[in-house]
């Protein structure tokens, strides 16, 4: 028997600019998801600016990077200072909003920094972007 290792791999040698983007720091500086359905939805971006009142009077001042359900659900992941809670606030593909916070357990990191989901819709992350 003899063992072979596989050719290294090349990088491609120039890049295509194919589009570009100029984040907006107060509604595009935290994240970017991207709505899959329906079909050719726009990406959905997230700030500071894009936190709605209602929310940010409540405490909630930092909105992490969303994500989206293949089926349309939209996450948004959110913190606040001081507490011992997380939210997350869920479009659904009809529009409607829902809001779900999660109580800390011990050791539970405070902040929300992304969430993100399954592609089956099953399982849902979210993690503070800390060692």
């Amino acid at each position: 028997m003899s063992l072979a290792a596989p050719a290294p791999a090349h990088a491609a040698d120039t890049w295509t600019e194919t589009g570009s983007d100029r984040a907006d720091p107060l509604t595009e500086s935290q994240g970017l998801a991207s709505v899959e359905v329906p079909a050719n939805s726009p990406n959905r971006y997230t700030g500071i600016g894009t936190i709605p009142i209602g929310v940010s009077s409540r405490g909630w001042n930092h909105v992490g990077d969303p994500d989206a359900s293949y089926d349309g659900h939209y996450i948004e992941p959110y913190q606040r200072d001081s507490g011992n809670s997380k939210m997350y606030r869920v479009q659904a593909p009809g529009g409607g909003w829902s809001e779900y916070v999660h109580t800390l357990s011990a050791g539970e990191a405070l902040n929300n920094s992304w969430v993100a989901v399954s592609p089956d819709g099953q399982w849902m992350l979210s993690g503070s972007g800390a060692p």
